[in-house]
């Protein structure tokens, strides 16, 4: 009754799947190159998606995509190959090897592995930078000079900030992490180290830099525990400098880590 109604076309999609199978058939029999090259594509394009769909923060996930792209290129020249195999057998090995190999090793292995590092790292700082995952980000950089930094935040500590930046082209890097907290803690904190300088902001900007958009430096007294130019070490260094930060009240501390280029 209702057969009027409903375009029932099984038959062609059938057709349509037996039709793909035989490509299919042609193209691993006596198309092996263009099988391998499908294969490794598929490989090389997952793996690195997943990895973004799985480890990086949301914001991030949708980078993975990007890795796709390449799979889709490589069956793009599959079918073309495909249809020249017909007329032009050895042409159509000898385009799709070059094609394919260009696309599989210079954009998959060499450029996508380079965005793909570059990708890690841009979430690496944006994991950093969050309170949760302090500790991992205190792993980013040298112990010798963060060694001052508190190995977990402070279950008392309130209003925390954190600024970490792990990564740059040119070497530079970045830590601060500053919270409200009582003067015990604070009064510790000063006597457990010994200073190469103790001042405050303005004399401060005189010697160093410091980089953190979210954090008034001109309420800090710095008590500087290292710098370049009194460790004196014998290979090239940025203008690093790392210490704390006390606010006048006594009540708020900054530890600092800061390697501009």
């Amino acid at each position: 009754m209702f057969r009027k109604y409903i375009n029932i076309s099984t038959p062609k999609f059938f057709s349509k799947i037996w039709n793909i199978l035989k490509i299919c058939k042609v193209v691993i029999e006596k198309h092996k190159f263009l099988t391998l090259a499908n294969f490794t594509a598929i490989f090389l394009g997952l793996l690195p998606c997943i990895l973004c769909l799985i480890s990086f923060e949301p914001n991030n996930k949708l980078h993975g995509f990007f890795y796709l792209w390449p799979i889709l290129a490589v069956y793009l020249v599959s079918i073309l190959a495909y249809f020249i195999f017909k007329k032009f057998p050895t042409f159509s090995r000898i385009f799709s090897a070059l094609l394919n190999t260009l696309i599989i090793v210079g954009f998959q292995m060499f450029i996508a592995s380079f965005i793909l590092s570059f990708a890690y790292c841009c979430d690496l700082d944006e994991k950093c930078n969050k309170a949760e995952n302090y500790e991992l980000a205190l792993s980013q950089y040298p112990a010798e000079r963060v060694a001052h930094f508190p190995k977990k935040i402070p279950a008392k500590a309130k209003n925390i900030t954190i600024k970490a930046s792990t990564f740059s082209v040119f070497g530079s890097q970045d830590f601060y992490l500053s919270f409200d907290i009582d003067k015990q803690y604070i009064d510790n904190e000063i006597k457990e180290h010994s200073y190469v300088n103790i001042m405050n902001y303005d004399k401060a900007r005189e010697h160093y830099d410091f980089y953190a958009n979210d954090i008034d430096f001109t309420k800090y007294t710095y008590y500087v525990i290292n710098d370049r130019e009194h460790e004196k070490l014998p290979e090239h260094h940025f203008p690093y400098h790392y210490g704390i930060g006390v606010n006048k009240d006594l009540n708020r501390i900054l530890y600092y880590y800061e390697n501009p280029d």
